[in-house]
């Protein structure tokens, strides 16, 4: 049976003056490829979708460049992103930077129901939040076309030099996640940790300590952030390699994978008949390697004890 996550909400929003993972970004330079390679994992994705700003409302949304598609879960989600069209954007030049150090996971976005307040106590810290920035995309559903529209808060690049660190407030739920869009072959449900691999440790877990206004834990040499539904795991190259000695790295600062809650028989039936080889951790999880077009490693898990970087 899948593993209740007790001490996460249920609910794709926060509560009020909740911060929670919300979803984590691959940077793709071949979207196809990220599609292809996903499908063959069992994922069901969402329409390839232009993304769009708002900074003037009353003007015609701007074209960001980047489109994507995304794997919806109960909680949270897997975004794939790649360039559409060239604009003088720095979105564009910040991909493309990505993908020169790995193509994999850039970005990690945490969700919040207070954007404003959130600027505030950034600015506050010395984190130099940028302003806030009303984004929309346009997506067919089974209903026709629908706008999706967020307010995204993020630091100024370069400041969290392991990927993009946002914050977001989704304005339009009932349109993201659409039920069947939800229901996946491999059985995967919720996206519950992360895995950063850093060579100064220390420096990293104070910033994300800032960012989110949680507490650290450490559990022999690495430490684990904790927040209302997800936790960010973050330990040096030997220590994952410790616990996952065949898994590859590119170098840190970088995450390196993530783990998604699911019912395991279905994930491993659906692997076996997409012939797509996997490592078994142990009775209760399993991980793919990175897939070329996609790259990051995925683990599945029905208990935590089948994520080897939680093990003591």
């Amino acid at each position: 049976m899948p593993y209740p996550i007790t001490h996460w909400t249920d609910a794709q929003l926060p509560r009020k003056g909740e911060l929670f993972i919300d979803h984590i970004g691959f940077f793709v330079a071949d979207i196809s490829g990220a599609n292809r390679a996903l499908t063959r994992m069992g994922f069901t994705l969402t329409p390839y979708t232009p993304q769009t700003n708002m900074a003037d409302p009353s003007k015609p949304p701007i074209a960001v460049g980047l489109a994507n598609q995304c794997v919806m879960l109960q909680r949270g989600y897997l975004e794939v992103l790649a360039i559409h069209q060239e604009t003088d954007n720095p979105l564009i030049n910040q991909h493309r930077q990505a993908l020169a150090h790995h193509i994999g996971i850039h970005l990690l976005a945490f969700s919040t129901d207070r954007p404003e307040q959130l600027y505030k106590e950034l600015d506050r810290k010395g984190l130099s939040p940028l302003t806030p920035v009303p984004l929309q995309r346009t997506i067919d559903i089974e209903a026709g076309k629908k706008e999706l529209r967020f307010h995204v808060q993020r630091i100024k690049y370069g400041q969290m030099p392991e990927g993009r660190i946002q914050a977001l407030k989704h304005l339009t739920p009932e349109t993201l996640w659409q039920r069947h869009w939800m229901d996946h072959a491999n059985g995967a449900y919720a996206l519950t940790d992360i895995l950063l691999c850093a060579e100064n440790c220390e420096e990293v877990i104070k910033r994300y300590e800032q960012f989110t206004g949680f507490e650290r834990s450490e559990v022999q040499g690495a430490f684990i952030l904790v927040t209302e539904r997800g936790r960010l795991t973050i330990a040096k190259k030997d220590w994952i390699y410790e616990h996952i000695p065949e898994i590859l790295l590119p170098e840190p600062p970088s995450f390196v994978a993530c783990a998604l809650a699911s019912d395991l028989t279905k994930t491993q039936n659906c692997l076996m008949q997409s012939g797509l080889a996997y490592h078994r951790q142990n009775g209760h999880g399993l991980w793919v390697e990175p897939q070329a077009a996609l790259g990051g490693t995925i683990f599945f898990a029905d208990d935590p004890s089948g994520i080897p970087w939680l093990r003591t």
